[in-house]
C-alpha cells in the first residue's frame, strides 16, 4: 500500500508519518510511505497512492489540486484533509475527502481516520478461491489488479504484490469486473487500464510492482481497444 503525506510543514508531515508508520507497523501491512513538502512534487508523482493525507495549502499550491492530480493515477485513492481551514470545506468535500483533521495532530483521530480509509479500500475489493487449495479464499485491492490470464481454463490474477492462480474462469471474472477500467483486448485477457505505460496497434505494456508485462491485442479487436483506451485517457486528463 502507498501511502502519500502532503505538507509543506516538516514538523508536522514528520509527526504524521511517525503515526501512520506505527499504524501499519503494527498491523504488519506492507506499505511505503512518500513525505512531500513540495506540492508541485506530489502533483507530478507518478506513484499510484492508495491513501493521501493533505494539507490543504502545500505552499503556493492548493492541496485540493495535488489530491485532483493524484486521483488520475489512481481513482481509487482516499484522502485525508490534515488542516483547519474550513473556507475549504465545499471544494474538499467536491474531492469527496473522507476525514478532516485538525493541527495539532490528535493521534487516535488519525488512526480512526486511517481504519476507515481501510475500509473504503475494502469496499473495493474482489475476492477468489485460489486453485490449490480447497478453502484458501484471498481478497485483493481493485486498484492493485494488473491484469487476469487464463490458465488451463482457470485463471492466473496478477497483482502489484503477487500472482495467484485461482479457480475462477476469465468469464465469472469478466462478469464481476464491472469498473469502466478494466477491458479485455483479447480473449485470454482482462486488464487494469489504470496499469497501462505504453500501448500500440498489436500489444499493450502494463507495469505493476515494478514489474512489466506485455499483452496482445487480438487482430479483431485492434480498432476497438484504440477506440476504448482513447476514450478513457482522454476521460482522465
Amino acid at each position: 500500500m502507498n501511502i502519500a503525506i502532503c505538507d509543506d510543514e516538516q514538523i508536522y508531515a514528520d509527526e504524521i508519518k511517525k503515526h501512520v508508520e506505527c499504524y501499519f507497523t503494527r498491523r504488519e501491512v506492507p506499505h511505503k510511505i512518500y513525505v512531500f513538502t513540495d506540492g508541485q512534487a506530489a502533483a507530478r508523482s507518478e506513484v499510484k497512492f492508495d491513501i493521501a493525507f493533505l494539507d490543504i495549502e502545500i505552499g503556493p499550491v492548493s492541496g485540493l489540486d495535488v489530491g485532483k492530480a493524484m486521483r488520475k493515477n489512481n481513482p481509487n485513492i482516499v484522502f485525508i484533509v490534515v488542516t483547519a481551514f474550513s473556507k475549504y470545506l465545499d471544494d474538499a468535500l467536491d474531492l469527496k475527502v473522507l476525514r478532516f483533521l485538525e493541527k495539532p495532530i490528535n493521534s487516535e483521530r488519525l488512526y480512526a481516520g486511517i481504519d476507515r480509509a481501510i475500509d473504503t479500500l475494502n469496499d473495493t475489493t474482489v475476492g477468489f478461491y485460489l486453485r490449490d487449495g480447497d478453502m484458501d479464499y484471498k481478497k485483493v485491492l481493485l486498484c492493485d489488479l494488473i491484469m487476469i490470464e487464463t490458465d488451463r481454463r482457470r485463471t492466473k490474477v496478477y497483482t502489484d504484490a503477487e500472482v495467484f492462480r485461482t479457480k475462477k474462469t476469465l468469464s465469472e471474472w469478466q462478469r464481476e469486473l464491472t469498473e469502466p477500467f478494466f477491458m479485455m483486448p483479447h480473449n485470454s485477457f482482462i486488464i487494469n487500464m489504470n496499469k497501462i505505460v505504453k500501448f500500440s496497434r498489436t500489444e499493450i505494456e502494463l507495469e505493476g510492482g515494478k514489474k512489466h508485462y506485455i499483452v496482445s491485442v487480438a487482430p479483431k479487436r485492434q480498432a476497438e481497444t484504440k477506440r476504448i483506451l482513447m476514450s478513457y485517457f482522454e476521460s482522465r486528463r
